[in-house]
């Protein structure tokens, strides 16, 4: 579960109530294919001001989901000044992270 921040997790479910956390995170599901959808977009024609508004809103959003690899990941390409095809490797890279921790975060709800 190194991929997410569970005492982050655990204080969210225990505010919220772990209906209403699952809901949010099913909502996260949703902004997060948009998010990623706009980076290939952007990332396909190198755009790094659009990269960068979508890496820091996507960021914010695993933030505050408790996916502390994915937001670690999207900190340290915000700023990227990479070529389209390096940063369309990386929205694949970001891809399969935002996957697994969501897999992750599903693993751990089920299992509270």
């Amino acid at each position: 579960m190194d991929n997410l921040n569970t005492q982050l997790i655990n204080e969210y479910v225990q505010a919220l109530g772990q209906d209403v956390f699952i809901q949010t995170v099913e909502l996260y599901e949703q902004q997060a294919q948009a998010y990623l959808h706009q980076l290939g977009e952007v990332a396909k024609i190198a755009d790094h001001v659009q990269w960068q508004l979508q890496c820091h809103a996507m960021k914010s959003a695993a933030g505050n989901m408790g996916l502390q690899q994915l937001h670690a990941m999207l900190s340290s390409l915000e700023h990227s000044q990479e070529t389209a095809l390096q940063l369309t490797q990386r929205v694949e890279q970001l891809t399969q992270l935002n996957q697994q921790s969501l897999q992750q975060l599903k693993q751990w709800l089920a299992q509270g």
